[in-house]
């Protein structure tokens, strides 16, 4: 998925939004554990980013579901803030927590990646 971002930021290859969505959304419809745990995440990131914050909630919680750790946390952080949902600290401390229940290798550089989009 990296070289999405790549498209993304332009980096190496020249900028191009609408490419690293096709490929995004190519990699969510093959309906693989990449588009469900790595996929879906980076798009809710990127719907972050355009404020569309109701399309990310979506994305990381189908995600959250299937288990990835990182849409737990970015789900958390939904609910923590407001953002495409009602503030809600309970269920952002639900999700914070499932989160964590696997070693939480990836949190701290998901945090930087939130407020790097």
């Amino acid at each position: 998925m990296v070289p999405v971002m790549y498209y993304f930021r332009g980096r190496g290859v020249p900028k191009d939004e609408a490419v690293a969505l096709d490929w995004l959304h190519k990699a969510v419809d093959t309906g693989s554990d990449e588009g469900s745990y790595v996929a879906l995440p980076q798009l809710g990131m990127y719907y972050l980013y355009l404020r569309n914050d109701a399309a990310a909630v979506e994305c990381f919680r189908e995600a959250a579901d299937y288990g990835s750790e990182d849409a737990q946390y970015l789900l958390a952080e939904c609910y923590h803030h407001g953002w495409g949902v009602k503030q809600d600290d309970t269920e952002a401390e639900k999700w914070y927590h499932e989160s964590q229940h696997d070693e939480g290798i990836r949190k701290l550089p998901m945090r930087a990646t939130v407020s790097c989009w």
